[in-house]
This record gives C-alpha cells, sequence and structure tokens, in this order.
C-alpha cells in the first residue's frame, strides 16, 4: 500500500519558491507530491552517478517521498526554467551541516546553458541561511566533479569509492535570492 501524502503537508515545510536577482525565468521550487514521478524518472536515468544504483520502484518513491515530507530539514527543489521542470537538487541539514544530494539535470536538452549551475548556487545561498557548513559525497569517476568544483566546492577527504566536497564560500558569487 502505497503512503497518503496530502498536498497540505507537502507545503507544510515552510519554504516557498527562490528566484535569483535579475533572472526571473529560472526558479527553484520545493519539491511536492506532484513532482514523485518525475522525480523517480530522472533518478532512475541517472542512477548510474549515485551511490543508489537499482531503479526505483513507484512504490519506493511514495515511500521515499512520504518519509521526506517528515524532514523538516532536507528540502528537494524542482529547477525551472519559463516554468518548465529541468532538473532538481536537495540540501539536507544533519548535526548541523548541510548536505547537497540529487542533483540531476533532468533534461538534457538544456545542458551547457549554465542553468544548474545558477540552479545551485541559488540553492546554496538558501543552505547558507541555515549553515555555513556545506558539503557533498560524490562518487569517483562522476563527471559532477568538475561541476562542484566550477561551483565552489573543493575535496576535502578522498575514499575509496567516493570523495567529500565542500563549500569554499570564498569561490562562491553571492547572489541576492528573492523568496516568491
Amino acid at each position: 500500500m502505497l503512503p497518503i501524502v496530502t498536498q497540505e503537508a507537502s507545503r507544510s515545510k515552510g519554504v516557498r519558491s527562490l528566484t535569483p536577482s535579475g533572472e526571473p525565468r529560472l526558479r527553484l521550487r520545493p519539491a511536492g507530491i506532484e513532482d514523485a514521478e518525475l522525480l523517480r524518472s530522472w533518478k532512475n536515468a541517472n542512477r548510474e552517478g549515485f551511490f543508489f544504483k537499482a531503479e526505483i520502484s513507484p512504490e519506493a518513491q511514495a515511500t521515499w517521498m512520504a518519509g521526506y515530507l517528515e524532514r523538516p530539514a532536507d528540502h528537494i527543489f524542482v529547477v525551472e526554467w519559463d516554468r518548465t521542470p529541468i532538473g532538481c537538487m536537495g540540501v539536507r541539514i544533519v548535526d548541523g551541516k548541510g548536505d547537497v544530494y540529487n542533483v540531476i539535470l533532468g533534461e538534457p536538452q538544456y545542458a551547457g546553458q549554465g542553468l544548474m549551475s545558477l540552479g545551485l548556487r541559488l540553492m546554496l545561498e538558501f543552505a547558507r541561511s541555515l549553515t555555513n557548513d556545506v558539503g557533498l559525497k560524490v562518487l569517483k569517476g562522476n563527471a559532477a566533479i568538475r561541476f562542484y568544483e566550477r561551483n565552489g566546492f573543493g575535496i576535502i577527504a578522498d575514499h575509496d569509492d567516493h570523495l567529500d566536497m565542500a563549500v569554499d564560500w570564498a569561490r562562491v558569487r553571492p547572489l541576492e535570492v528573492h523568496r516568491l
């Protein structure tokens, strides 16, 4: 049986959509239950770049989404360009530290335009309002490593199968964030 999640629960985190000053066509909006299938399809299409590589079923996604909606310090955003969903990214606060995860360009035709970089900078400004200690884990060999380095992350630890990276705020160009 799938968990039942109401629309009200999906908006109960109190986070509003974010857009950068000067570029209203890009928006990060909190993911809701209506996005579950889209998020699942993007994750499945890109699963080789993630620690969890098994295909995610609709039931598993519904269970994850129900749990996500209960975690107030966990934020998944849908990245939109001109109101079209093009990807997603998340940040969760664990033990006072921000953990960036599930950064996925879901629609490859938007690659190379800097939209996900702008979205990441926007999300980092949001994360910075919660904590200055923001990092992530990425599998070795993942092309995203270069993306993260270009966007202000540096490698802080090298493990057998992955790297730990952290934001160097001196390398992140600040954005003025508008909350819609």
